[in-house]
């Protein structure tokens, strides 16, 4: 169902990326269908972490290891769930026209507890499988695809789950991207 990529981020790259976070600003979002977050907003680290995501040779092995063709760009955000609060992502499955994979990277700076990503299929109950990434800097990519439900329960303990996350698309492609955001 998914592939975990330890040490996806270099460690001094993801020192400096947590330390942005750890003094960004984040807001309260809610996602219909999936559950309410603390979402951060724009900032340099989430800019410099979308630029690192649309790295050519990334879309290459991401097409290599699902199988999901061409990839036109890369589009995330930064979130966290707080511990012992509603924040949670409930089944849901990613199907978006134009979204193929997703990636999540730990960018939490203590090993938290709850906030296990799980799978199912559509049409059962039963978790098929389920990650507890708790690595810093490592990623989990897994392929969208009918029927395949994922969630994230809820963050317990003392320790917030901060990741970035977010889908490779079929398109737009990088630079009408980076056009989009100039012109905006």
């Amino acid at each position: 169902y998914c592939v975990v990529l330890p040490g996806f981020l270099e460690p001094t790259l993801l020192a400096r990326l947590q330390d942005k976070v750890g003094t960004a600003a984040f807001f309260d979002k809610y996602n219909v269908d999936v559950g309410p977050e603390l979402r951060m907003r724009s900032d340099p680290a989430s800019t410099a972490l979308e630029f690192l995501m649309n790295d050519p040779r990334l879309h290459a092995f991401v097409r290599d290891v699902t199988a999901i063709g061409p990839i036109g760009c890369f589009r995330g955000r930064v979130y966290s769930l707080m511990p012992n609060t509603d924040q949670r992502s409930d089944w849901h499955d990613d199907m978006i026209p134009g979204r193929l994979a997703t990636l999540v990277i730990n960018l939490s700076t203590e090993v938290y507890e709850g906030g296990v990503l799980q799978f199912r299929r559509a049409d059962s109950e039963v978790i098929a499988t389920e990650v507890h990434n708790t690595g810093f800097g490592d990623a989990t990519l897994f392929k969208i695809e009918h029927g395949l439900k994922h969630r994230v329960t809820p963050t317990t303990g003392r320790h917030r789950r901060t990741v970035y996350a977010g889908w490779f698309l079929r398109e737009p492609d990088f630079v009408t991207l980076l056009r989009e955001r100039l012109d905006s």
